[in-house]
Formats: C-alpha cells, structure tokens, sequence
C-alpha cells in the first residue's frame, strides 16, 4: 500500500521542515494543521 503524505517546505532556505503520515482517505485541509501544530511557527 502507498504512504500518504504531507510536507512543510521552506522554499527560500530549500529544506523540509516536516513530514506527517496521513490516513489513506485523508487529505492536505485535516492533515496539515496537525502537522503545523508540531512546527514552532511565528508570524
């Protein structure tokens, strides 16, 4: 079975901030703030 992902880019420092396994019927709208959430993000 394929691993469903989503991904934090940084694009002007050309790195990953984080990665996040999701549910296979899940999609970027409920799996991105959970990844946000483990991000220290300001601004």
């Amino acid at each position: 079975a394929a691993i469903h992902m989503v991904s934090a880019w940084a694009t002007a420092n050309h790195i990953s901030l984080g990665q996040r396994t999701t549910d296979a019927k899940s999609n970027e709208i409920t799996a991105i703030p959970k990844l946000l959430e483990v991000l220290e993000i300001s601004g």
